[in-house]
């Protein structure tokens, strides 16, 4: 009961912040703060600002807040799911990597039950179709609580494609992450054309021959050679054929999503258009479409008479037709065996075999 009552509050304490934002419609028809919009409501501000501008400068605001941006994160990716606007936390820093660099550990972990428990109850109460997004939050907050597992996550990205950069694990811990690079990379506003070709170019590479997927990242270091390497990435999934063929339906039919990971998917490709908008990303992946999705033909008869004639044994797919499950029941009737007639006074007739032979042996 304490521990509704505090989450009450708190969820009520981010409703407020909301309303001061002039976020207040994100909130309005929301079953999940029903009560909380009530004391929400009274600390509206009317911006002049749309919607989207109101919701940069809160996100930027609090960006440094880890566990706030894994949560808007999670929230974002599931907008396609329901049809909603898309929207991508902006890194307006500019950064430059170049040899060793130490990322330290400075997110307070404070606020991870509050806003666990406020996403169940988001899907629960509006969004039951995203199911699978409590399960991307918790494996976003292990790897930037564990900053070891983050190290991993890149190894496994390095293995698949490579890096420019190697993790330092001696000098990594849960609290930092230690990176050698072997050239000089930077953050860019907008990357350059070439770079944008490569940066499509490696996510087709890492889709399509890799099968890993990651739905967000913060940004895109570039190199002075327009090499492109992610640093800061939401945690690598595994793509099946299925997936594959999502990706596939979605940019040649505007397939919508049925399921929280391919609104994740959708959310990771369109935030690749928008990081490199002077590439047609169709016409890009046209031929890696064509090669991973070839239709399958018929075989020819007069093929397989060629292969029969020089001695290539080939034989057709045997169907094997399996009983009816009905047919089968009687075996679970343990006593079936007493029913039988063919078992029947066997037990005594075993009886009286043993006794004749206990006879024999005593007289003979």
């Amino acid at each position: 009961m304490i521990k509704q009552i505090l989450q009450f509050i708190k969820k009520t304490q981010f409703a407020v912040k909301l309303a001061r934002a002039g976020l207040f419609p994100l909130i309005k028809s929301l079953k999940t703060f029903r009560f909380s919009k009530i004391f929400a409501i009274f600390f509206c501000r009317t911006s002049k600002e749309s919607l989207q501008k109101s919701l940069d400068s809160f996100c930027q605001k609090h960006k440094q807040d880890k566990v706030f941006c894994a949560f808007a994160g999670t929230i974002f990716s599931a907008a396609p799911l329901f049809g909603l606007p898309l929207y991508f936390i902006k890194d307006l820093k500019k950064q430059n990597f170049d040899k060793e660099i130490t990322l330290k550990n400075t997110t307070d972990f404070a606020s991870y039950g509050f806003y666990l428990n406020l996403l169940k109850e988001l899907i629960k109460k509006d969004f039951p179709q995203a199911k699978g997004a409590e399960i991307c939050f918790k494996k976003h907050i292990d790897i930037i609580y564990d900053f070891r597992l983050w190290g991993a996550d890149l190894e496994e990205l390095k293995k698949a494609l490579p890096q420019s950069y190697d993790i330092n694990w001696p000098q990594t811990t849960q609290e930092s992450l230690r990176l050698t690079f072997l050239q000089k990379y930077r953050t860019l506003a907008k990357l350059s054309g070439e770079a944008q070709k490569n940066t499509v170019a490696y996510f087709a590479r890492l889709f399509f021959e890799q099968h890993l997927f990651i739905s967000d990242w913060k940004s895109i270091l570039c190199s002075e050679k327009n090499d492109i390497a992610l640093l800061e990435i939401s945690p690598i999934q595994i793509l099946l054929s299925e997936d594959l063929l999502f990706i596939k339906n979605y940019l040649q039919k505007k397939q919508k999503p049925a399921t929280f990971k391919q609104s994740q998917m959708i959310y990771s490709l369109e935030k690749l258009r928008q990081s490199c908008p002077d590439v047609d990303l169709n016409k890009a992946w046209d031929e890696t479409l064509k090669q991973n999705f070839v239709k399958s033909k018929a075989v020819d008869s007069s093929f397989l008479s060629s292969l029969k004639k020089h001695g290539v044994i080939y034989t057709k797919e045997n169907h094997i037709s399996f009983p009816k499950a009905d047919s089968l029941r009687y075996l679970l009737d343990s006593s079936r065996h007493k029913k039988d007639p063919r078992f029947k006074k066997s037990s005594l007739l075993y009886a009286l075999l043993l006794l004749l032979a206990c006879w024999l042996c005593l007289n003979f």
